[in-house]
């Protein structure tokens, strides 16, 4: 009697499956289980670095595009302003047949309350604006007032030397590389490239002819 009692508990226990573990057998691997899942879900060292390699290969191509971006946004914005100064110019020349020298005999809006910095420029933002009796031009500044470009447009009427009526962008020693990614995305054509301009100061260093304007 008790043989086929064994029997049956053992058939039973077969056809049920896997029996569950008691709490002690089940401590140790619970423990093991945790450990082990907390393990994967975290970040190995190699992994860490990897990672980081990426941001800042991203970061050093997307930093100078971006900063490429900004420059010729603000550059074109420069432009326009410069344009609307010559076009009061060219105005002021067909009333009085000579150019303005001063900014209080143009009827240019900027031109009124806005402070005046070195060289006698009016300033906007990043850009500062001066014209005389033979040009207009804007130049573009960086945060510590140092040149990176500038823009020219020279008389088109009393302007009687080999630059009437050109349009000019130029580079400078302190921001070189910036200044001829500006003047070249613009479509500026080298006329004058002077290789000992240095790397500091507000030297003269390239000089752009353009012609799609």
């Amino acid at each position: 009697m008790n043989k086929n009692k064994n029997n049956t508990v053992a058939l039973k226990s077969f056809c049920s499956g896997p029996q569950p573990l008691t709490k002690k057998q089940r401590g140790p691997e619970r423990q093991h289980l945790r450990t082990t899942t907390l393990f994967n879900n975290g970040f190995t060292l190699i992994e860490l670095l990897v990672v980081v390699l990426i941001i800042g290969i991203l970061a050093a191509i997307a930093l100078p595009q971006y900063q490429r971006a900004v420059d010729k946004s603000r550059y074109a914005a420069m432009i326009q302003a410069a344009r609307s100064i010559e076009a009061a110019q060219d105005a002021f020349y067909l009333e009085n047949g000579y150019y303005a020298t001063d900014w209080d005999e143009l009827p240019v809006s900027l031109s009124k309350d806005l402070p005046k910095t070195h060289e006698d420029r009016l300033s906007i933002g990043h850009a500062g604006f001066s014209t005389n009796a033979s040009y207009t031009s804007a130049i573009y500044y960086d945060e510590g007032d140092s040149r990176i470009a500038s823009f020219t447009l020279y008389h088109r009427h009393n302007n009687t030397g080999s630059t009437k009526g050109e349009i000019r962008c130029v580079t400078y020693a302190s921001n070189k590389a910036r200044g001829k990614a500006i003047c070249e995305s613009f479509g500026g054509e080298l006329i004058s490239d002077k290789t000992n301009c240095g790397d500091t100061g507000n030297t003269i260093c390239r000089t752009y002819k353009l012609t799609n304007f």
